[in-house]
């Protein structure tokens, strides 16, 4: 069953807490978060954190990968991190738009302003982090059931998706993500529908294939939202994460899972596209400028089902309690400067990131 997200306004509590944003339908054996927008963080307990939205990462072809609060977010090899400025377009592409809606404009799910404080947050956290165990209670046959580091006063985006994404620094260098979706805690604990580990230290350390993670495709979120701090600097190296309204029963590599129909027309979860090149950016305030540009050479991937061409990125950083525009990170200006860009704007690319010089294929492996 396709999931479909409205969003709702964050909170931040210290110690066990009541949570806010996000909302879809949860498709069989998967989670994730989609997108209409208004989500919200709240605060949960654990031991001694960081709860940060800090990134950097680039924008035109890096050498290197992102870096999330001093964690590398894979290299500059890994899929996701790569351009696809080169790869032709994928046969499909057209159709592809027209399913999702060609005259549909984009729409950012993240930002500060009257609406509230919304968007997917992430919390970083030190290798001495306490571990946490959390009760997995919707799909444990596909989740990772390691104890968990979840500190206190952790955000979370609100419900009901409500995922909380950690960065957990490891003793010997670089991070490992923890991500949970529909997490929530109570006087007897932690529990989440599924969870996932992802090696940041490992372009290969993919989730089994058939698997889901905290996103219905399989992938890692934090990988993929946009942060503050690399479109501040313009350094986005990555592609964004993008919602449809609905999908194909199948993936493409690198992503691990679907949730959909068969209806070929329709995307597969993992699907990646890009901005034309003639689209001209020259008019839009320079955040919406270098996101546009690097649309252009990263692309944006098909993670979760949830409303048409929206693309998620964290919370304005600072209090939730500041609704205020922040430098840049204002929904009202995000929101009238997407309204320029169209489905029709976009081309859906044929990637071979799995074996080189052959086309990454549909998958419909399903998990257990």
């Amino acid at each position: 069953m396709a999931r479909l997200r409205t969003s709702f306004p964050i909170f931040v509590f210290s110690g066990l807490m009541a949570l806010g944003c996000g909302g879809e339908d949860a498709p069989s054996g998967a989670a994730g978060s989609g997108g209409a927008s208004t989500n919200a963080s709240t605060g949960v307990g654990g031991a001694g954190s960081t709860s940060s939205s800090a990134a950097s990462g680039g924008g035109g072809a890096s050498a290197t990968g992102p870096v999330v609060d001093g964690c590398p977010i894979y290299s500059a090899a890994h899929p996701l991190n790569r351009s696809v400025e080169e790869q032709p377009v994928h046969p499909m592409s057209a159709m592809w738009v027209t399913s999702i809606g060609a005259d549909t404009t984009f729409h950012p799910d993240f930002g500060s302003a009257q609406y509230g404080y919304y968007g997917i947050p992430h919390n970083t956290v030190a290798a001495e982090q306490p571990e946490t165990p959390v009760d997995i209670t919707l799909y444990p046959e596909q989740s990772d059931l390691a104890p968990y580091h979840v500190p206190d006063g952790a955000l979370v985006e609100g419900p009901s998706d409500s995922h909380l994404l950690v960065l957990h620094h490891q003793p010997g260098g670089g991070c490992i993500a923890e991500e949970m979706w529909q997490f929530s805690a109570d006087s007897g604990g932690f529990s989440a529908s599924s969870a996932a580990r992802f090696d940041l230290r490992d372009d290969a350390a993919l989730r089994p294939n058939g698997w889901t993670s905290a996103d219905a495709a399989g992938l890692s979120i934090v990988q993929l939202t946009l942060k503050y701090e690399e479109t501040k600097a313009c350094d986005i190296r990555h592609a964004v994460r993008f919602t449809v309204e609905e999908s194909q029963s199948a993936h493409i590599y690198p992503a691990r899972h679907h949730a959909g129909s068969a209806d070929p027309s329709l995307p597969p979860m993992g699907a990646r596209f890009r901005l034309r090149a003639s689209f001209d950016t020259s008019a839009f305030f320079p955040g919406a400028r270098c996101f546009l540009e690097a649309l252009k050479t990263y692309g944006g991937v098909i993670a979760d089902n949830g409303s048409a061409w929206y693309f998620q990125g964290e919370p304005t950083p600072g209090s939730p309690a500041d609704v205020q525009p922040y430098d840049g990170w204002d929904d009202d200006a995000w929101v009238d400067a997407m309204d320029q860009v169209r489905g029709s704007d976009v081309e859906f690319v044929e990637t071979d990131f799995e074996t080189p010089g052959v086309p990454d294929a549909l998958d419909t492996t399903e998990g257990p």
